[in-house]
């Protein structure tokens, strides 16, 4: 929820916004929602009607399982048409089953929630800002009670494959990350009529890995001590930034906002899991697709680490990689390598300006093709961002093939610790192939890398494989 909910003292704690993009996930889930539906007399009539039906019976159903792990939890919905465009339910059904579910007595219509709340000085034409509150709902018990309810468990299915972000300033963007606010979103209609063939291959190519992922999903651990839910995941959305499709473009799921040990307690297939992650990612792949080597050994298999032996001063080696990766957040981040000064509240604390200038330009001897960084496109969320996820759906794709079952987390591949070597070399050779193909694509020097990478599995050390510019093998 927005800051500015806060700051108007609303009180939405423990609500869980509603989203049509669950699915039953065991028999017990199935019959749970077919009883649902008996209940509140409905009747089918069709079948792209009745799937709708069961979406929102369902992920009603499976969100009332984290509501009832909340303190006074509840359901929030949106009643702004818009916000359902995205998905394949629309706003007409979803009320549709929340009003039919309401009258049978399962959840119940918190009536002091849903009003539009004013605020701030009106401006130039006497309109004030406002912040349309989500309209909640109480689970009563008789849902919670329901036959087989606690052994019904749910998988994800129906997020939406493709969302762009509206263009921002950059000024826009510090102000909207101040404020604690969501990236605004381009409507769909509107994206579909812009982009046409770019938004359906990138859309396509999401749905048929969610197809696939849907005969193999991720399960989740238990998000509570209670175990009641056990989430399962089977559907991504790629988002695109700043208006366009050429930017951006990262795979963001159930799974991408947990940490590693959780993902890594979870299972495929009931297999124990591994991540294959890119060390130094970003400046290592800004660095060939520019057609520029580092200044690394013939092999490595860390430039963080690499960059800080040559780094002076007391400072552990701890101390001195947290730095070195923070002032590589700021300068690929903001897309300038003449940043002058470090952000402030990043948790780390600098010595002085000259040890920021240190830490800047011993990166740049070692990175040199920051040098061609800007702020408008050749920056982290924009150019290396979307490659990176180029890449990334080739490798998703080539594994599908072969049957490998892979999830994305940026440039990091969740994958069947079974799977391990496979989805390795399927990595850094696609990696590989695609780096030198955009090289030749824009003529720049080509640059033939094996990529260093980690290996990480649950409660195991992290395994470092090294990497090398081919040029020295």
């Amino acid at each position: 929820m927005s800051n500015v909910a806060e700051e108007l003292g609303i009180n939405l704690e423990g609500s869980i916004a509603f989203a049509p993009t669950w699915s039953a996930h065991n028999a017990e889930a199935k019959l749970l929602v077919d009883d649902v539906l008996t209940r509140i007399n409905y009747v089918p009539t069709g079948i792209k009607t009745d799937a709708k039906y069961r979406t929102v019976v369902a992920s009603i159903l499976a969100l009332s399982s984290v509501v009832l792990v909340k303190n006074a939890g509840v359901l929030a919905l949106s009643k702004d048409r818009s916000t359902w465009t995205p998905y394949a339910v629309g706003m007409d059904t979803i009320l549709k089953v929340f009003n039919m579910m309401e009258v049978q007595g399962l959840i119940g219509f918190m009536p002091d929630s849903g009003k539009r709340i004013f605020y701030g000085e009106p401006n130039d034409n006497g309109k004030q800002k406002w912040q349309g509150v989500l309209s909640q709902y109480c689970v009563n018990d008789a849902l919670f009670e329901l036959e087989g309810y606690h052994r019904a468990r749910w998988v994800e299915t129906g997020t939406p494959p493709v969302m762009v972000g509206k263009p921002e300033t950059r000024g826009a963007l510090v102000t909207r990350k101040k404020m604690g606010l969501k990236k605004p979103k381009l409507a769909i209609t509107a994206v579909k009529k812009t982009f046409g063939r770019d938004y359906a291959r990138a859309a396509t190519g999401v749905k048929l890995l969610g197809t696939y992922w849907q005969a193999h999903p991720l399960e989740l651990p238990s998000s509570d001590s209670s175990n009641l839910i056990t989430p399962y995941a089977a559907s991504a959305t790629r988002i695109y930034h700043n208006g366009r499709m050429d930017s951006g473009g990262r795979y963001y799921g159930a799974w991408t906002n947990k940490s590693s040990k959780q993902r890594l307690s979870g299972s495929i297939d009931d297999e124990p899991l591994v991540e294959i992650d890119l060390n130094a990612a970003q400046p290592t792949l800004f660095s060939a697709l520019m057609g520029h080597t580092m200044e690394v050994e013939n092999t490595w298999t860390d430039l963080y680490g690499e960059i800080i032996r040559h780094l002076g001063g007391s400072a552990t080696e701890e101390t001195k990689r947290k730095k070195l990766k923070q002032c590589v957040v700021e300068v690929i981040g903001t897309g300038n390598i003449a940043k002058t000064h470090p952000a402030l509240d990043t948790g780390v604390t600098w010595e002085d300006q000259g040890e920021w200038d240190i830490y800047r330009a011993t990166l740049l001897y070692h990175v040199p093709a920051l040098a061609q960084l800007d702020a408008e496109y050749y920056n982290g969320s924009g150019f290396i961002s979307y490659h990176e996820s180029q890449v990334m759906t080739e490798v998703l794709h080539d594994l599908m093939a072969r049957n490998v079952v892979a999830y994305p987390i940026h440039d990091c591949l969740l994958v069947k610790k079974s799977d391990q070597e496979i989805a390795l070399e399927a990595y850094r050779t696609i990696l590989r192939n695609y780096i030198l193909r955009f090289n030749r694509i824009n003529n720049t020097d080509e640059v033939n890398i094996t990529f260093p990478v980690s290996v990480e599995e649950l409660d195991k050390v992290k395994v470092r494989v090294a990497g090398s510019y081919n040029c020295y093998n």
